[in-house]
């Protein structure tokens, strides 16, 4: 039985690779803090509402149906916006883990600490990043506007002076990405233009180099 081996990438990586290059990754802190500052503003501003209803009739009407059920239906939005933040968080962080941290002649290691050989390399997949497009649904047209004004510029903050491509790194054990926001971008994506691998786009072959 064969056993797949991709001379040619180690072969370059020899060249190319004599010592190790650090993939360093940017924090999406102002893309969170303007997801979780909407999301706030939404889910918040949703359960104030119900929770000054339920004041209302407990002053007018006395304790009833007419004050707990706007309290639950307060807390519950409380309750769904922790619950995406927190997703978010996690989504993040697992997301995180197989993020390309070093590369070097034999491989690359992720911030998971998972290693994975030049020898097994099948291709690189570029994927483009698209806009986030914000939805939240009954809050009405104006608050649409608003958070979709408020994506726009924080994406535009974020990846300024960024090309919007990750780059799927495709193992025969598994994957490292290489994500839009890294500080030595150039580096790293000059680096990969350079690899003799087969490349793909979106999925799509792109370009075939024998290997």
């Amino acid at each position: 039985m064969n056993q797949f081996v991709n001379q040619p990438v180690i072969n370059w990586a020899c060249r190319y690779l004599q010592q190790p290059v650090e993939v360093k990754v940017k924090e999406h802190k102002v893309l969170l803090a303007i997801c979780f500052v909407i999301l706030t503003v939404i889910f918040g501003g949703i359960a104030l509402m119900f929770y000054v209803n339920a004041a209302s009739a407990l002053v007018t009407r006395g304790w009833g149906q007419m004050v707990a059920a706007p309290l639950i239906g307060g807390t519950f939005m409380l309750f769904v916006l922790v619950a995406i933040v927190g997703g978010l968080l996690l989504l993040g962080k697992l997301t995180r883990r197989n993020f390309a941290k070093y590369m070097n002649g034999n491989g690359v290691e992720t911030r998971s600490g998972r290693k994975y050989d030049w020898a097994d390399l099948y291709y690189l997949d570029y994927k483009k990043v698209r806009n986030a497009r914000v939805s939240i649904g009954g809050a009405g047209i104006a608050g649409h506007l608003v958070a979709s004004v408020a994506s726009s510029a924080a994406q535009a903050v974020v990846y300024a002076g960024q090309e919007k491509v990750m780059v799927n790194m495709v193992f025969a054990n598994g994957k490292a990405i290489v994500p839009p926001l890294i500080y030595n971008q150039p580096e790293i994506l000059g680096l990969l233009n350079s690899m003799p691998v087969q490349r793909r786009q979106d999925g799509r072959v792109a370009q075939q180099d024998a290997i």
